[in-house]
């Protein structure tokens, strides 16, 4: 009994860190797209408040 409680707490340990894991590349992804866009954004802004003479 002892051992099958060892193994289900070393399971949910690691689906805890597989978790965290995924979290924290899903955050780093979504705040390099936010960058990406961002910056493009920012570029079309100058683009289109280009002043002609």
């Amino acid at each position: 009994m002892q051992r099958r409680r060892r193994r289900q707490r070393g399971q949910v340990v690691l689906e805890y860190v597989i978790m965290l894991v995924l979290l924290t590349f899903f955050s780093l992804s979504l705040l390099a797209l936010i960058g990406a866009f961002s910056n493009q954004g920012s570029r079309m802004i100058e683009l289109v408040s280009a002043d002609f003479p």
